[in-house]
């Protein structure tokens, strides 16, 4: 593998982190971004559903992985 398409690899490997990082917050499940944003010393924690909550941040961690695994995998490969 050349050294220009692992930079274009690293680079769109990249951008799919952005991009998960975007579209999280409009399709994944997190009551506590909206809270962490406002003035959440002086307000009580929301209500959430613990199990959805854990299956979303999951699904967003497993996601996260996979795509930095690849980032290293690339980068790496002899």
């Amino acid at each position: 593998m050349s050294k220009t398409s692992k930079i274009l690899i690293i680079l769109f490997l990249f951008l799919l982190l952005v991009l998960v990082r975007f579209f999280a917050f409009n399709y994944l499940y997190d009551p506590f971004i909206t809270y962490f944003e406002q003035d959440y010393l002086k307000e009580s924690i929301p209500e959430f559903n613990s199990y959805k909550l854990f299956f979303h941040l999951l699904i967003r961690y497993s996601i996260n992985t996979i795509i930095s695994l690849a980032i290293i995998w690339v980068a790496f490969q002899y």
